[in-house]
């Protein structure tokens, strides 16, 4: 009997040992390196800015700047991933390089983050289900709860929130309102902007 106690106390710790290391994140947050290149003819010509949280963050920022620049259609950028400098040639060595948007494809006549704004309210509408906006949303996104379509599904609606902070300069909804809260601040942002949207 005392066996069987000191097997399910052994389980039971490296069970709680595991659990932490994944609520606690045994892998490193992952940080964006965007650049800008005014002119896409000029290979030489990329300027840095910065670290970034999330891609679409890193991308917001890209696409505002080439329009401040009037560059939007013959500039170009991009966001890299977890990058770091190759101390033999000097170059940044990035885990991937990102592009989701063509900087040239953008109304000329709106202003290019507005339009990424609408864009994202638009998705969020089209994906949104109240049980993705929980408290334990950080939980279900450490653990992944559900099949791989919800999954999927969860992913491209926390990345559609990204996409709202990153492209607004008003207060957006955010992921850590609960599904209620969620709703209202959503229907009245959508309101606001008069678009057709609501949850």
């Amino acid at each position: 009997m005392t066996t069987l106690v000191g097997i399910t106390l052994v389980i039971v710790r490296v069970y709680v040992i595991l659990l932490l290391g994944l609520l606690t994140g045994c892998s490193q947050p992952s940080t964006w390196s965007g650049s800008i290149n005014p002119n896409r003819q000029d290979l030489t010509d990329w300027v840095s800015l910065g670290l970034f949280e999330s891609r679409i963050g890193c991308e917001a920022v890209a696409i505002d700047v080439l329009a401040r620049l009037g560059a939007l259609t013959k500039g170009d950028y991009e966001c890299g991933l977890n990058c770091r400098r190759d101390p033999q040639y000097s170059l940044l060595v990035c885990d991937a390089t990102e592009k989701s948007i063509d900087p040239a494809l953008l109304p000329a006549n709106k202003e290019p983050l507005k339009f990424l704004h609408g864009q994202c309210m638009a998705q969020i509408a089209t994906l949104y289900q109240s049980r993705f906006f929980t408290v334990q949303y950080k939980l279900w996104n450490k653990l992944g709860f559900g099949g791989p379509d919800d999954r999927r599904d969860f992913e491209a609606l926390l990345e559609t929130v990204d996409c709202l902070i990153a492209t607004s300069r008003d207060v957006v909804p955010t992921k850590d309102l609960g599904p209620a809260e969620f709703e209202a601040s959503y229907n009245l942002h959508a309101k606001y902007l008069k678009l057709n949207y609501q949850l």
